[in-house]
């Protein structure tokens, strides 16, 4: 948890010069705010403004609601049953010595499911983190809204790692930056250095420098061809779903360099990846497997509009439900993935 714990503790430090808060009233305070427990390993990355007034608070009391205990009932769910057994499934296709049985498709399968490991796993953690908050009176922000809805690779990271992004923005982005939002060198400059930091800050390797810098190529070509929208007309379907479909890819593609082993796994798959002799039936992967890494794709893609249309009559039977799913189906069991960070 160093890197949270250091992210925290510089807001903190930026907050205080800029009188955006009234500082902890003690040491013993400030290190409450620093190592606050439920979130160090994985975020979400709090500000003092919002945690310190909070830890002083006669609300700081064993609280028991059934939203938050939904909240940490679903991120067990999305790690014990979703990541873990996807993890199971795809992780022998990301080691080097096997990468030579594994072909095109079953690149993009693997990388699809790393797509939703990663998402759920972490995901799952922000969950839990945020109810067992709630459960003693504190209020800490959410840390993901539906980041592969996304139209543009602007509008996933509004999405993504919440907390994360809008540290960078607030520390590094907007201090750096000219005063509009123009094209201009400097902002180019700052956007890469951005990106280069968020990949850096995950790992002091090239690989996920790679993977910062694709992030913010392709978030500077958006922008500069006018395609970085975060809004779009709901009345236009078709367009909604073409850059949602081009986003999505594009993220899963870019996932590669996160989690490769290696620069020279990263370029043999990306060869492999590029290859267009795509034939769903020419996988190695077993039908039960790419069944179940469909199955979690149409089922994020359609879980929004189910919740809209559908729902349980009561909130402890829909916690009842997802408990015994989680008990009876958990099958792989591995870490997070956020404690390498």
């Amino acid at each position: 948890g160093l890197s949270f714990m250091t992210f925290q503790s510089l807001s903190y430090t930026f907050d205080a010069y800029k009188k955006k808060h009234r500082g902890a009233k003690s040491l013993s305070h400030y290190l409450a705010f620093v190592f606050y427990f439920p979130q160090l390993i994985a975020g979400p990355i709090c500000r003092a403004k919002d945690i310190l007034p909070q830890l002083t608070s006669d609300n700081l009391k064993f609280q028991f609601s059934y939203n938050a205990l939904s909240k940490i009932i679903h991120g067990l769910f999305f790690k014990l049953v979703i990541a873990d057994n996807i993890h199971l499934i795809i992780s022998p296709i990301f080691t080097a010595s096997n990468l030579v049985k594994y072909n095109a498709v079953d690149l993009w399968f693997g990388l699809m499911g790393y797509t939703f490991e990663i998402y759920f796993d972490f995901h799952g953690y922000s969950l839990i983190a945020i109810g067992i908050c709630n459960m003693i009176g504190i209020k800490i922000p959410k840390n993901f809204n539906l980041p592969y809805h996304a139209i543009s690779f602007r509008d996933f990271w509004r999405r993504w790692h919440i907390s994360l992004s809008t540290w960078f923005r607030d520390y590094i982005y907007i201090p750096l930056k000219s005063d509009k939002r123009i094209y201009s060198i400097q902002n180019f400059s700052v956007i890469l250095l951005v990106f280069s930091l968020s990949g850096i800050w995950h790992g002091n390797t090239v690989l996920f420098l790679i993977w910062g810098l694709l992030h913010g190529l392709i978030y500077l070509i958006e922008w500069i061809c006018g395609l970085d929208s975060i809004t779009i007309d709901e009345k236009d379907k078709t367009s909604h779903f073409i850059k949602t479909v081009i986003t999505f890819c594009l993220i899963v593609l870019t996932w590669l360099p996160f989690r490769s082993e290696s620069v020279s796994f990263l370029l043999s798959a990306y060869d492999k990846i590029f290859r267009f002799s795509f034939n769903y039936f020419d996988s190695n992967l077993t039908i039960n497997h790419r069944l179940l890494l469909i199955t979690v794709l149409l089922g994020y893609f359609s879980a929004p509009f189910i919740y809209r249309k559908f729902s349980l009559k009561t909130k402890p039977a829909l916690i009842i439900l997802i408990a015994i799913a989680t008990v009876l189906f958990r099958y792989g069991e591995s870490s997070f993935i956020y404690y390498r960070f």
